[in-house]
């Protein structure tokens, strides 16, 4: 059972190094002070990302579009985490998981427009191209960097398509009919949880992200 979590937005500070997420039933601090507060039924309240008042712009510090050849950190709107190749690992078939924002070259991915094939997404640091394990349509399948090629099945091509808050997204896996979305395990929050493809649900903010140009 997937469980949903209402998050009200996302904020990058310093380049990527520092960031805070906040929402009204969960509220996290990524640093040194951690925290987590449960209880809360109000509605959402978008922060700006500089000064963490009420922001009655767009609400999220990412881009508005994604442009190809251009470098950026993808950040999960649910944990406020950036996506991470495991390990810097350089080998193919490494997973890829969620952790604090720390701007390393594991966590920048180079976005390249295929057109009508959606995006070639790939880590700055490796240079191997995302894309889903055994290039199965099944949900729980983790995302990985992986130098197979499988053209007929468009493995490797991920869509953004805008949610209902400018700057955020959900990332469909393989074609949009597929209806398959890029999706935290659990969904959890904490560092090492691993990027998955799951059904895609609207509103569910454990399949939406915000990307930040570096």
């Amino acid at each position: 059972m997937k469980v949903h979590s209402c998050l009200a937005a996302a904020s990058l500070l310093s380049l990527g190094l520092s960031l805070q997420a906040s929402a009204r039933d969960v509220t996290i601090v990524v640093g040194d002070d951690s925290h987590a507060e449960v209880g809360s039924t109000e509605p959402d309240i978008i922060l700006d990302p500089i000064s963490g008042h009420e922001d009655s712009g767009h609400g999220s510090p990412g881009v508005l579009l994604p442009e190809h050849g251009r470098t950026y950190l993808i950040v999960s709107a649910f944990s406020g985490k950036c996506l991470d190749v495991k390990d810097h690992s350089f080998n193919h078939g490494a997973l890829v998981q969620q952790w604090e924002c720390h701007g390393g070259g594991n966590q920048q991915f180079k976005l390249e427009s295929a057109y009508k094939f959606g995006w070639k997404v790939t880590p700055a640091e490796s240079g191997i191209q995302l894309r889903l394990a055994h290039s199965s349509r099944n949900n729980g399948v983790s995302l990985v960097q992986s130098n197979y090629v499988d053209d007929q099945a468009h493995n490797g091509y991920f869509h953004f398509i805008p949610t209902a808050r400018p700057g955020v997204f959900t990332i469909y896996t393989q074609q949009p009919y597929n209806n398959k979305c890029l999706d935290i395990d659990g969904p959890s929050q904490h560092n090492g949880a691993y990027l998955h493809q799951w059904d895609c649900y609207s509103n569910y903010s454990s399949q939406e992200w915000i990307l930040i140009q570096k």
